[in-house]
């Protein structure tokens, strides 16, 4: 077995075990053996073990949300930010126990979490999701405030898809968070 299609049975094996037991209740031992692979081999690719894999998986999720092809010519409309707020819930959605997981994880080590979203952050990854945004709060907007408004976006998304609808249907989610982007676009400075 190749590197590359060890790692991908690792990762898909871990995506199946999360989804079926729950993070907590899977060691890396365990994927390893479902996935047909010495424990060697899982921290070759996983240094972190569990940790690793989530930090996998999500980088794959972002890589998954292509903020891009929902803009086809750069310029956001109404229907593209529609479509924006539904692609992500149901990114979310599909992958709603590694949410979970991963919540978990970041509550437990929360510096962990400081050094993993700093990662994410990058202009040129935001640079879509900007564009959207300022779309919706109807000016252009600081990289300050650009990562205040992703946070409580993936923080509020997050609740939203762990617990069923929290906020009522994807329309009313999609509705207060609108009103929640101005309302902290307005707030700051530029």
């Amino acid at each position: 077995m190749n590197d590359v299609s060890a790692k991908r049975k690792i990762i898909d094996k871990a995506i199946e075990l999360i989804s079926a037991k729950g993070y907590h209740n899977l060691s890396t031992r365990e994927i390893a053996r479902k996935a047909g692979v010495s424990d060697g081999t899982l921290y070759y690719h996983f240094p972190k073990g569990k940790l690793s894999i989530l930090i996998n998986l999500s980088e794959e999720l972002m890589n998954d949300l292509d903020y891009y092809e929902i803009m086809e010519d750069g310029v956001v409309t109404e229907e593209e930010v529609t479509r924006f707020f539904m692609k992500d819930l149901d990114l979310a959605r599909k992958m709603r126990e590694f949410i979970i997981a991963m919540e978990i994880e970041l509550l437990e080590k929360p510096d962990f979490y400081l050094n993993y979203s700093q990662k994410f952050a990058s202009i040129d990854r935001l640079e879509p999701f900007k564009k959207i945004v300022e779309k919706i709060v109807g000016r252009k907007i600081n990289t300050h405030t650009l990562s205040k408004i992703m946070a409580i976006w993936k923080a509020l998304l997050r609740r939203h898809v762990i617990f069923r609808n929290l906020f009522g249907s994807d329309q009313e989610f999609m509705n207060m968070m609108k009103k929640i982007f101005r309302a902290v676009a307005n707030n700051d400075d530029y």
